[in-house]
């Protein structure tokens, strides 16, 4: 045993130290007063220098570390084979290299838990700036929803269309205005003030669809990181969604809330359409639930911009209906439910709950 833990003293120390580091932070997690402290303080300045250095970068370091990461992984599974084929003690090599494997993810899995995984336990949007969700009636849920879909209307008429009355834009002017799409939503809350650095777009935009990911946030490298295949009009609100992750906020349900405020308090009118329009699909989708001849009427009243633009966006992620999508889709259910997220990907939907409380208080 002694003559192992020699051989192996450096994958025997990391593995014990991921083990006291994921106990601790599983034991404190609980404290939020703590993670609040330990996220703004040391991990959230942190991932800021990050952005900061891969900022001049003209492509998502993110996304390469990823790819890196898989064809390590592949790399690693041959040479194991290979090894465990070449020599007598097979069941010794494979063991060795599984723990070598299982030791890398760990080592993944507890950087992540510091980095990102914190934030699930800290205080949110919610908790600094006293706007939480409450259960709602359907009469506010249908104001709201008739709200979004008449500002949508007017808003789509500030865009320029395509030959198929979609949305289109200069996708260079959308990435280059980004940094100053939190400028309003930041003086109505000061606490979300930061000077933010452009998006990246992904080089393999398409494989992501696959996957059913619009965009993600990497607190390894601090960036922000953009599906750029998906329809433009939901970009600029994708957007502004990830750049609320770089805030620390970590619920998915404030980051959507977040986009929505962010892209109608921006004064831009491309972002302010997508607000308009994302938050619209969100209202309309729990409405359809809740009473189908109230959204059958809003629906039936459609700008006809607005039904080309659902149109398109529906048609393009109906091609990637796949198992790899559901796995995808599980697989991060799953990440954001160890975190605490219970309502894991349906949280997307409890936006909602947000939107008409802050909206129906302030409009009507």
């Amino acid at each position: 045993m002694k003559a192992a833990f020699r051989r192996h003293r450096v994958l025997c120390a990391l593995f014990a130290l991921d083990t006291a580091v994921l106990s601790l932070f599983y034991l404190l997690r609980g404290n939020k007063p703590l993670m609040t402290a330990f996220t703004e303080h040391i991990t959230q300045p942190l991932k800021l220098a990050l952005g900061r250095f891969f900022a001049p970068l003209p492509f998502s370091a993110a996304e390469w570390l990823y790819v890196f990461a898989i064809l390590a992984a592949l790399c690693f599974c041959v040479y194991t084979l290979d090894d465990a084929l070449r020599t007598k003690h097979r069941l010794r090599r494979a063991a060795r290299h599984g723990a070598t494997l299982l030791c890398a993810v760990l080592t993944a899995y507890t950087a992540f838990s510091v980095l990102w995984g914190a934030n699930y336990y800290a205080d949110g949007f919610c908790d600094k700036s006293g706007v939480s969700p409450r259960e709602i009636s359907v009469e506010e849920l249908t104001r709201v929803t008739a709200y979004f879909a008449k500002n949508a209307a007017a808003a789509a008429k500030d865009t320029a269309r395509s030959e198929q009355n979609t949305f289109f834009a200069d996708e260079d002017a959308l990435f280059a205005r980004a940094p100053s799409v939190y400028d309003g939503a930041e003086q109505l809350f000061p606490f979300l003030t930061l000077s933010d650095t452009v998006p990246k777009r992904m080089t393999f935009s398409r494989a992501f669809s696959t996957m059913g990911f619009t965009g993600f946030y990497c607190p390894f490298t601090g960036e922000a990181n953009l599906n750029v295949d998906v329809p433009q009009a939901l970009l600029p609100a994708t957007i502004a969604h990830e750049l609320s992750h770089l805030r620390g906020i970590s619920s998915e349900q404030e980051c959507n809330f977040l986009a929505v405020l962010a892209c109608l308090s921006s004064g831009d009118a491309e972002y302010a359409y997508s607000g308009w329009l994302f938050g619209y699909i969100h209202l309309s989708n729990a409405l359809y639930d809740a009473d189908r001849e109230a959204w059958s009427e809003i629906f039936a009243a459609l700008d006809p911009a607005i039904r080309a633009d659902l149109a398109a966006n529906n048609a393009y992620w109906a091609q990637f209906r796949s198992p790899v999508t559901d796995a995808s889709e599980a697989v991060y259910e799953g990440l954001l439910q160890s975190y605490g997220e219970e309502r894991g990907m349906q949280s997307y939907g409890a936006v909602v709950d947000l939107l008409v409380v802050y909206f129906d208080a302030k409009t009507f």
